[in-house]
């Protein structure tokens, strides 16, 4: 495969462009690919396949013309970092070329993508001296090609981003991770709507998935069963079983908690209210809040404001039942007028068991309601996933006892 570029003038120049820093047969016989490649000489079968490609992208290309316009000369250096990101090894020259393309013609989006997601693909590497910060050069390159023009694919690369970087980024804070799940569930709808019209898009699995992932994270199951569906339903292979076996899981998880829920109304309380344990130093200036309907955040409040609509207060009430130990662990609580709610609980591995008094700092409950074959689920949850505002029997939780929730999503 031999790449040129035309030239309209009679009169062709063959000055060639700037020669890269090193060969791939140097590149490939260094230890730094992570791919386990070996040299050329030790793989031959390999080589074989790519020697034609190699003696292409090494070639001096004398009909490439540098007189020719910027923007030509921007498309060949597109094509040849197209080319050496096919190698079976990460090759800087990837991002030599696209850098020289983006200096020629900084509105060039494919450029700014594959820049992008080189930088993402060597985010756990030492590449180049950048290490973890390829992530935020990911997101700067995304961001930029997005600046320029939104489209499918930035808007979807980008949205990877911000759901991985917690991996990547050490100390992230729970709030930053809230916000990035939040940033990325807008831009895969945004994607949707961007290329609604496009058939392959509008049909994309793992997109279907990955948002159905997020929604079922924030515990909007309806939103959730909806996706998962629709990714089944695009995926006949192993993947699309998966997403039968989360909706299955969903169903009996809200049938589960529904009808448990139901049945608390009729289990009376351990210990009475007055003989409760007080409240521990961290929420001795809030105000105690009676009951759980007192919480209840208007579905019109966003995921991330959640957490801060009652803040200044606490919530105390006694585990009846346990439902689930799954994720998120799932309780039947009972305030202190006797309602009976659900408790899902996220980020903490302390021990909880049926009796237990617990106070929740900021608590955040919202109704879940909706239907699925014949199952009419209808019920208040309280959401507990900022464990440092929690005590159990007057007891804080320890930091040891904090555990981040991590997603895990399909590559798109």
């Amino acid at each position: 495969m031999f790449v040129s570029v035309a030239i309209p003038s009679a009169q062709a120049a063959t000055t060639p462009p700037e020669s890269p820093k090193s060969t791939t047969a140097d590149i490939i016989s260094k230890k730094q690919q992570n791919s386990g490649l070996q040299s050329p000489e030790s793989r031959p079968a390999m080589w074989g396949e790519y020697a034609a490609l190699v003696h292409t992208l090494n070639s001096p290309h004398t009909a490439f013309d540098v007189t020719l316009s910027p923007l030509l000369r921007a498309k060949y250096h597109l094509v040849r970092a197209r080319m050496f990101a096919v190698l079976p090894w990460k090759d800087p020259r990837v991002g030599e070329d696209l850098g020289r393309c983006l200096k020629l013609d900084p509105s060039c989006i494919d450029a700014w993508n594959l820049m992008g997601q080189w930088y993402f693909e060597n985010k756990d590497d030492d590449f180049e001296g950048f290490g973890t910060s390829n992530v935020s050069l990911a997101k700067k390159c995304f961001e930029s090609g997005l600046l320029v023009k939104r489209n499918v694919e930035g808007l979807l690369n980008l949205a990877q981003v911000l759901r991985m970087e917690e991996l990547v980024v050490k100390q992230m804070s729970f709030l930053k991770i809230k916000e990035n799940l939040e940033e990325s569930e807008k831009l895969c709808r945004e994607a949707l709507m961007l290329d609604e019209m496009d058939e392959k898009m509008a049909k994309c699995s793992d997109l279907f998935g990955n948002r159905g992932t997020i929604h079922q994270f924030n515990e909007n199951y309806n939103q959730a069963l909806i996706d998962f569906k629709k990714s089944a339903c695009f995926d006949p292979f192993k993947s699309g079983e998966d997403n039968w076996e989360k909706i299955a899981a969903i169903h009996k998880l809200l049938v589960d908690t529904n009808n448990a829920v139901n049945a608390g109304r009729d289990v009376s309380l351990a210990q009475r209210v007055e003989e409760s344990a007080p409240a521990p130093t961290f929420l001795m200036q809030s105000k105690e809040l009676d009951g759980v309907e007192a919480a209840l955040v208007p579905e019109a409040v966003g995921f991330v404001k959640r957490g801060s609509a009652n803040a200044g207060t606490f919530l105390r009430f006694e585990i009846i039942q346990r439902v689930s130990d799954g994720l998120p662990r799932v309780f039947v609580a009972k305030d202190s007028r006797g309602v009976s709610f659900a408790a899902s609980i996220f980020n903490t591995t302390v021990g909880i068991k049926v009796g237990d008094e617990l106070l929740v700092g900021s608590p955040c409950a919202f109704r879940i309601s909706l239907s699925f074959e014949e199952n009419n689920i209808d019920f208040v949850n309280l959401r507990i996933d900022q464990p440092a505002l929690v005590a159990i029997n007057g007891k804080c939780v320890s930091k040891e006892e904090i555990a981040m929730v991590q997603a895990r999503f399909e590559n798109l």
